[in-house]
């Protein structure tokens, strides 16, 4: 296996494509339905990537980026996603700490 990857949305489809694209790659992924279950697996686990939505119930991604940022023990690459995809929400996404943003509806070859 290539490596772990956290898939943060509270969409069952976006869930199912996402993992099954990163599973035909050959990575193991584990799935939050919310920011505050993504927080608690980050809080246990070292992954290859994080994959986030913006917009989700009890916690949004971005806080959920913003409080792992303030206390994480080694640096983990995370890439917000969003339907909004206005210069402004994207640049909000890097200001909350987030490495990269990923337009929804997110294909296969950006990916």
């Amino acid at each position: 296996m290539r490596g772990l990857i956290l898939v943060i949305d509270d969409t069952k489809s976006v869930r199912t494509l996402v993992g099954k694209a990163l599973d035909w790659w050959g990575f193991d992924i584990e799935y939050a339905t919310n920011g505050l279950q993504g927080l608690e697996a980050l809080k246990k686990q070292q992954y290859a990537l994080v994959i986030t939505d913006l917009q989700m119930p009890v916690l949004d991604g971005l806080e959920c980026v913003q409080r792992f940022r303030a206390w994480e023990w080694q640096r983990q690459i995370i890439l917000a996603t969003s339907a909004n995809c206005e210069a402004a929400d994207m640049d909000l996404c890097i200001d909350s700490g987030a490495d990269g943003f990923l337009p929804k509806p997110l294909s296969l070859s950006l990916l």
